[in-house]
């Protein structure tokens, strides 16, 4: 699976994870938990690693103790059409699972299993990929403007480290993590637990 692929689906993260991926109670960020946006991409915004290394050190133990628990094993699905519109919303503080993948337009990507939190401004991710059974943790610095979630690297356990923005749509229970994977859309679900 292409790298930028893999770092893509979890992180919405999060926040959001899609995510991850993760809140205000506007599309504009208000709240002092993700208050200094500095992201202003659009919807079609490229899924885009920030030039210049992160100075983030750590282990599965000192950079996050998110478990991966019981999710569930995702196989993103190829979509044909129009994705989704990114509309912003409220990202509400909690854990959230990895419920949902889809490709509009060319590409694939690997079936994965991923988790990340919420707590006001951190995201911590982790994931496994098939057929790897290490899981890869993370933490992120979340920053919130209107229909962007930025997502700052300030821990991993991984070589690489990078720095995400992705468009999303948030409601109470779910983040949907829209992104541009080159000509293709990915749009990951990530479900409240």
């Amino acid at each position: 699976m292409n790298q930028r692929v893999t770092a893509a689906l979890p992180v919405l993260l999060l926040g959001c994870s899609l995510v991850l991926l993760t809140g205000c109670s506007s599309a504009e960020a208000t709240s002092p938990a993700i208050a200094g946006a500095t992201s202003d991409a659009s919807v079609d915004a490229e899924v885009s690693p920030e030039a210049g290394a992160v100075d983030a050190g750590g282990s599965a133990a000192s950079c996050t103790t998110l478990a991966l628990g019981d999710a569930k094993l995702v196989t993103p699905k190829q979509r044909s059409g129009e994705p989704p519109k990114a509309t912003g919303g409220a990202l509400a503080d909690g854990v959230y699972e990895l419920t949902a993948a889809e490709f509009y337009g060319p590409g694939a990507a690997g079936d994965l299993r991923a988790v990340f939190s919420v707590a006001g401004s951190t995201v911590e991710r982790v994931m496994v990929i098939p057929p790897a059974t290490d899981l890869l943790h993370a933490k992120y610095e979340l920053s919130v403007s209107g229909t962007t979630m930025a997502l700052s690297m300030t821990c991993s356990d991984e070589e690489e480290k990078e720095n995400f923005s992705y468009s999303y749509s948030a409601t109470p229970t779910q983040i949907v993590r829209i992104s541009k994977q080159g000509a293709a859309t990915l749009v990951g679900t990530f479900t409240k637990r």
